[in-house]
């Protein structure tokens, strides 16, 4: 019986003490992709001549964009 007192006391503490919540440090994942977007969005519109691209799916056919 104390047996079982001692593991049931000794897994409350464990959980007790590994629940807790930590802050997060650093910049947050989505604020990173936001501004990563923008940057890109902002390469994509402000070339002077444009994109080209070019795709080959598996299937063959090719596919340009301009």
């Amino acid at each position: 019986m104390k047996k079982y007192i001692a593991w049931i006391i000794l897994s409350l503490l464990v959980l007790t003490y590994s629940c807790k919540k930590n802050e997060f440090e650093g910049e947050r994942p989505d604020k990173k992709l936001g501004e990563a977007m923008v940057s890109f969005e902002k390469a994509l519109v402000s070339a002077e001549h444009g994109w080209k691209a070019h795709l080959y799916p598996d299937r063959g056919r090719g596919f340009g964009f301009y």
